[in-house]
């Protein structure tokens, strides 16, 4: 379904009704037997059957798959839309200020694809608290969005992306925050290939590209998660995955998260 999405409607939903009418047509089609023995008939009654057989669940399964891909690409498209149109206004501190942290790691990935980088959202509460990652040809870069109004980015959070920078083969990296940074997250990151963008140079980042075109490709689909080997819910015994607190007292800190939430709310901390 996913690989469908891709396809628009206009696509899709003529290839759906196509389908529908071909299969349909074999459906409804009386099954003939030939001439010949009492074997080579049963045989070609029964083959002629299963084919018809499955030509009624096709015929409506194959349009529906389609008809949903093309739902979804209309979905995706309006999302990228508001995401889009979100970005065009948020170069105001007040409006960066009042979206949810998940529109802001959108909008973190709107616009360095208008800086010729394709993006993609990773898991929430991804390992390393890596929410965004670039790439421009074959270079790979990585972005942890911090929507904080009323802390600073300390010094810990840059020098550990600065661990999975080189973890993940990255060449470089950014911290992009709706705030500020201490300064000695500053120092730490000025002989690195670490940029740090706080709110103003967000917001600068922002209406520079307003206008522009985007030169990659914004993917809204977040990255698969890493289940965390050998890690169990203490409640159920699913498996487990590595997230990061994105509000709340304990926001910017690790912890494993159940891979059935809302279902179950099993918690394990990082060791």
């Amino acid at each position: 379904m996913r690989a469908l999405s891709v396809v628009p409607p206009f696509i899709t939903l003529p290839v759906g009704i196509i389908a529908y009418l071909v299969l349909h047509y074999f459906a409804m089609k009386t099954v003939a037997v030939g001439a010949g023995s009492a074997e080579t008939a049963a045989a070609d009654a029964a083959t002629a059957t299963v084919l018809r057989a499955l030509a009624l669940v096709f015929q409506y399964l194959i349009p529906f798959v389609l008809g949903m891909s093309g739902l979804l690409w209309l979905v995706r498209r309006f999302e990228k839309r508001r995401v889009r149109k979100l970005a065009d206004v948020a170069g105001s501190s007040e409006v960066l200020a009042s979206i949810s942290w998940a529109d802001f790691e959108r909008i973190v990935a709107h616009a360095f694809t208008k800086h010729g980088f394709d993006a993609q959202l990773t898991p929430e509460g991804a390992d390393g608290g890596i929410d965004v990652v670039l790439h421009r040809g074959e270079q790979k870069f990585l972005v942890q969005a911090k929507h904080w109004r009323a802390k600073a980015v300390d010094v810990e959070t840059v020098r550990a992306l600065y661990g999975v920078m080189h973890a993940e083969g990255a060449v470089g990296a950014y911290v992009v925050t709706s705030g500020v940074f201490t300064k000695a997250a500053g120092d730490f990151a000025e002989d690195k290939s670490i940029w740090l963008y706080n709110g103003q140079r967000l917001r600068d980042l922002l209406k520079q590209g307003r206008d522009a075109l985007p030169g990659g490709n914004l993917t809204l689909d977040r990255l698969p998660a890493r289940v965390g080997e050998g890690v169990e819910c203490p409640l159920c015994a699913s498996p487990m995955t590595l997230r990061i607190a994105k509000q709340g007292g304990h926001q910017g800190e690790r912890f494993f998260g159940c891979t059935t939430y809302p279902d179950c709310a099993g918690l394990r901390p990082v060791d």
